[in-house]
């Protein structure tokens, strides 16, 4: 599922269901975010578990004569990833264009090519066409990529492992919750638009007004021969 900063619909709505028959009471906010409620023997202490469902990728912010997409990101993603890759716009599949190597030796060009310069290219040799694909500006764009199980079945990697890793966590949790009664409230908070500013974890936090709080999130590695 593609579910982008402000995109998260589809996320959204594949959490409530595995949230109903977990808890107690399934609640879904103006913004998106969804709250498990799993009630204890008293009212508090209230423990929040949270975890968000929104994932980086892009936004058109154009569209040229020549039918090539302008695109502007949402969360922090670096420049120096994006040439070649594979995308899905709107639900069409799309390419962001780069340089080949020799043509970029021709140019004298030895720096990351900026997002500003970049574009995607949907197939399509017109605005017109972009627009009979039904593709237009403001609609989101998110990274294709299958989930893969390394040999050995310990490891995995696909799109959007932040924070869907989280996420399944949070619902193993609930899993394995099923069935007790724990001493005080839990809300367990699939939470949006966290890549673009952590919004909708401070608007559950307003409402709600936790006592204890764990957000469950990713990490960059540093076990590897290039690490943070």
């Amino acid at each position: 599922m593609h579910s982008v900063s402000g995109f998260e619909q589809a996320v959204v709505r594949y959490v409530q269901q595995r949230f109903e028959p977990l808890v107690d009471e399934v609640e879904t906010d103006s913004y998106g975010n969804v709250t498990a409620v799993k009630r204890g023997r008293k009212a508090a202490p209230l423990l929040m578990l949270s975890a968000h469902i929104d994932e980086i990728g892009f936004i058109i912010k154009g569209i040229e004569p020549n039918g090539f997409l302008r695109f502007e990101r949402l969360g922090g993603v670096s420049d120096a990833l994006l040439g070649c890759r594979r995308v899905n716009v709107n639900g069409h599949f799309g390419l962001i264009g780069s340089l080949s190597e020799r043509s970029r030796v021709a140019a004298g060009l030895k720096q990351i090519i900026p997002i500003a310069e970049l574009y995607i290219d949907v197939g399509a040799s017109s605005a017109h066409e972009v627009a009979e694909l039904g593709v237009n500006v403001g609609d989101p764009v998110s990274f294709i990529s299958e989930f893969e199980e390394f040999t050995g079945g310990h490891r995995v990697c696909a799109k959007g492992m932040d924070d869907r890793a989280g996420l399944a966590i949070m619902i193993q949790a609930l899993a394995e919750l099923k069935g007790e009664t724990p001493f005080g409230t839990v809300h367990a908070v699939a939470t949006v638009q966290e890549q673009v500013g952590l919004r909708g974890a401070v608007m559950v936090v307003h409402r709600s007004k936790p006592d204890y709080a764990i957000a469950i999130d990713g990490s960059p590695s540093n076990d590897t021969p290039i690490s943070a």
